[in-house]
């Protein structure tokens, strides 16, 4: 009775966390928000401003999950920690923040929908039972490498920038980046994850069905990158340049 009462009070700190460190993205959003003004309709506007806390939020995750895997090593089987508990409640509270701020302002589509009921997934089950949730932090890792590249070349985008070197330069980091980390490292992770002894079967379900999301959006970059190689062959032969900051027309 005592041990389920202590688990019950752990839970429930833990669930706290997770609405504090919504109120810290919502709030941060709400600064973004009211300071800057982009002069683009009411849509882009929010895409831009939900972009910026996005590049925040994976530029300060990568930073904090490499340095606490370069630390700790790769053990599946590490309990859980006040560290690792703050951690991982800052990017659940990240994620209930962004599918709420893409829901208000009408960027929601199924698979974003997908793919945060699957990180919640995998976050909270570990984190309210105690044990796992080193798996979720490689994961974030992995995930959050790509996130600056992929967000940035949006926002050069919505200014008119997409035919420009520094939107292809950003464009084949994120790119290659992605398959990289998700493709292979990725794979790496999930079958030592779903393999390990300990590893609960909601967790191997998750693992799962997040490597094939990846894998799905893996396919559409391959294709990504042969429309390139024919585009550069072609801007090669008709000597067309690009310029780093500005459209050549």
């Amino acid at each position: 009775m005592h041990i389920r009462q202590i688990k019950n009070q752990n839970s429930l700190s833990e669930l706290s966390l997770i609405g504090f460190y919504f109120l810290i993205w919502g709030s941060f959003f709400a600064i973004v928000h009211n300071v800057f003004t982009f002069n683009k309709s009411r849509k882009t506007d929010l895409d831009i401003k939900t972009r910026v806390v996005a590049i925040v939020h994976g530029l300060l995750s990568f930073i904090l999950s490499s340095i606490f895997i370069f630390h700790f090593g790769f053990d599946l089987d590490m309990e859980n920690t006040a560290l690792t508990t703050n951690f991982v409640t800052l990017s659940l509270g990240y994620f209930i923040y962004d599918l709420v701020a893409c829901v208000w302002s009408d960027l929601c589509d199924s698979k974003l929908v997908i793919h945060h009921m699957l990180v919640f997934t995998g976050f909270l089950y570990p984190l309210l039972t105690g044990r796992g949730i080193f798996g979720g932090i490689v994961g974030l890792a992995l995930a959050e490498s790509s996130n600056f590249c992929m967000n940035l070349r949006m926002i050069l985008k919505m200014y008119g920038l997409r035919h420009t070197l520094l939107f292809e330069a950003l464009d084949l980091v994120y790119l290659f980046s992605y398959i990289i980390a998700r493709g292979g490292l990725g794979s790496v992770v999930v079958f030592l994850t779903v393999t390990h002894k300990n590893t609960p079967l909601l967790i191997k379900l998750v693992c799962v069905g997040i490597f094939v999301q990846s894998l799905t959006f893996i396919s559409i970059m391959l294709k990504i990158l042969r429309k390139k190689v024919k585009e550069r062959a072609e801007r090669e032969s008709k000597e067309i340049e690009l310029f780093w900051f500005s459209f050549n027309p």
